[in-house]
């Protein structure tokens, strides 16, 4: 088994303030497992390595010590909820109400071209050097 990942889990259960006998209640497993996953001897399974991260506020991936991607977001979502909003108020859409849409549309707009502008800048950041 990896030793930093050892040496992670032993570091994040000492971070939350937690002892091996704490965490291995809390997780339902002897002390001695946790000890084991702590020295480097074995790995717990994933449902308990998920268990250990949501108990820490990180990511399985954060856990053990791999490198996450940037998240994208998702535009499409925020059209989806506008739309949405728009479907409900029917025909109770309102001056004020076209006004705060067009607010929203202004926004929506905005932070779609930044999310270009970041995803060209990261995809010029990644190319190779030749």
């Amino acid at each position: 088994m990896n030793v930093e990942i050892a040496e992670r889990l032993a570091a994040r259960r000492r971070l939350a303030g937690l002892s091996q006998e704490a965490l291995a209640e809390k997780l339902g497993v002897s002390r001695q497992a946790v000890s084991k996953w702590e020295r480097g001897e074995g790995l717990p399974d994933v449902y308990i390595l998920a268990q250990i991260a949501q108990l820490y506020g990180v990511t399985v991936s954060n856990l053990i010590g791999e490198e996450e991607p940037p998240k994208k977001a998702n535009p499409h979502f925020h059209i989806y909820v506008l739309l949405l909003s728009v479907a409900l108020y029917g025909e109770a859409f309102t001056a004020t109400h076209a006004i705060l849409f067009g607010f929203v549309w202004t926004g929506l707009i905005l932070y779609l071209i930044s999310g270009a502008r970041e995803s060209r800048r990261h995809r010029e950041e990644e190319k190779p050097c030749v």
